[in-house]
């Protein structure tokens, strides 16, 4: 009996001193994946090190946001950014990406119609990486057409894993990446410098940080907190998005929250027939409702929502302009 109990202590000693290893198969998206941005006031870094608890609930919630990923193989415009195997779209941003063995690399950005390609590549996370893994990478746009330079020379340290705890649930085998990033803007307007710390934490099959946190320790008396967000989410097949050239603007969905009524606005979109599915965060789709112009009134459509549950919901807009995806809390 002795000799099995200290098998067994020792194979728990094993697993609690378990690291992740972060790997270009558990941190690329799948075409299709969404991922929800709740942007919070501030977060607390916590410490380094070996099965740390993170405890980032503390934050008070402001904005919202909802990144798409899209698979290069599945559209069509990602030959701008040669190299790129996934694109994330957010707010009709495109951010372009490469991953491969070595690591995964920012290629670009596309915004306001215009195309940014960088000089060289921001290496995000490279593969496979380990516990107190580090390395440093230099990343540069160069856009002498408008006359803008932003360069940047980044530190990065797998400095701990644990388990972190979000509002949204807690999460284990989760690693954390500490970036020091020193920064040069040059424009007509003169030249900027800065220094950030950043946290970000990962873990593999999720395919999106699971939260990060900026610390501009340059420029203020003493160092803010420039950005704070975590991520929640992945793919919801019920209401997933297949191409990425499917999202229409303009879209709102109102009272936000809602609880008899909820309304859906279409901007300044035309529409002459649509299709709304309105799911909760698990998947389950808890209407879906076919609508022609003559019940399209006024560019609103309005759904009964009396007997759905208090909760948050996607509401999915199909028309023949494109697609849009909206979320809506339900209070009763």
């Amino acid at each position: 009996m002795k000799r099995i109990l200290l098998a067994f202590a020792s194979l728990m000693s094993i697993s609690a001193m378990a690291q992740p290893v972060l790997t270009q198969t558990g941190l690329t998206p799948r075409h299709g994946d969404i991922f929800y941005g709740h942007f919070v006031d501030t977060l607390h870094e916590g410490a380094a090190g070996a099965n740390v608890v993170w405890d980032l609930t503390t934050g008070i919630e402001g904005s919202l946001d909802t990144t798409f990923a899209y698979s290069c193989d599945s559209v069509s415009y990602c030959g701008t950014f040669p190299g790129s195997t996934f694109v994330e779209e957010n707010a009709g941003d495109k951010v372009f990406f490469n991953s491969n063995t070595s690591g995964l690399y920012m290629l670009g950005i596309s915004s306001s119609g215009m195309d940014f390609n960088a000089t060289n590549s921001m290496k995000a996370v490279k593969f496979p990486m380990n516990y107190l893994d580090s390395y440093l990478d230099t990343f540069v746009f160069d856009l002498a057409s408008i006359g803008y330079i932003h360069s940047q020379v980044d530190s990065y340290k797998y400095d701990g894993f644990g388990v972190l705890r979000l509002p949204s649930g807690n999460d284990t085998n989760v690693a954390r990446i500490h970036v020091i990033s020193h920064y040069y803007d040059s424009s007509s307007f003169g030249v900027t410098v800065g220094r950030t710390e950043t946290y970000n934490w990962y873990k593999n099959g999720f395919g999106n940080m699971l939260a990060t946190l900026t610390i501009d320790t340059v420029g203020a008396t003493e160092p803010y907190v420039s950005n704070a967000a975590y991520y929640v989410g992945t793919r919801h097949p019920s209401l997933g998005i297949t191409s990425a050239t499917a999202s229409i603007s303009g879209v709102s969905v109102y009272p936000n929250p809602a609880n008899e009524v909820i309304g859906i606005t279409l901007g300044e979109n035309y529409i002459n027939s649509a299709t709304v599915s309105i799911a909760d965060l698990t998947g389950n789709v808890v209407y879906t409702g076919s609508f022609n112009s003559s019940e399209i009134k006024n560019g609103k459509i309005e759904i009964n929502s009396s007997a759905f549950p208090a909760g948050m919901y996607l509401v999915k807009l199909e028309t023949e302009k494109g697609n849009s995806i909206q979320r809506v809390v339900v209070q009763k």
